[in-house]
């Protein structure tokens, strides 16, 4: 504000009058499983969105977001995550995002409870024994070299 101007030309070396940038540019990182409800704003402060998030619309995110947290408002606040820590370690082990459209499709299909109710389906796993949803679903290695749980 106390610039001779806020035009970008003095900021940004973009547009060939200054010599160096003036701002910090910063690369927003978001993961998977992120839900940005419509008009979120992220301002340069927020590096990283956590796996999971939801963002509730119109939020303005000013700080990175920890996985799983809901938020809403402006300035975004937390209002609570979405599951508790045993869910979020299992639904983190399960390594779904790796999976095809197909083995998805089998998820779905064969382990809903997993999908639809990670907390439901935590319980029924530890009964039986299993370890993440996705249990038994990819047969084959990951590119990464790592199988499924």
């Amino acid at each position: 504000m106390d610039a001779l101007s806020t035009h970008p030309f003095f900021y940004d070396r973009a547009f060939g009058v200054a010599a160096n940038d003036r701002v910090k540019k910063t690369r927003l990182v978001i993961e998977n499983g992120v839900w940005l409800s419509h008009n979120v704003i992220t301002t340069p402060g927020c590096a990283r969105i956590g796996r999971g998030a939801v963002v509730g619309a119109g939020a303005v995110v000013t700080t990175d977001i920890p996985p799983y947290a809901i938020l809403a408002g402006a300035p975004a606040g937390i209002i609570r995550t979405r599951f508790d820590e045993a869910t979020i370690a299992w639904i983190d082990s399960s390594c779904w995002w790796h999976l095809d459209k197909s083995d998805l499709k089998r998820l779905l299909a064969e382990q809903p409870d997993s999908a639809f109710s990670p907390a439901t389906g935590l319980a029924a796993a530890r009964s039986l024994g299993d370890t993440a949803p996705g249990q038994g679903i990819r047969s084959e290695p990951l590119a990464s070299g790592m199988l499924l749980p």
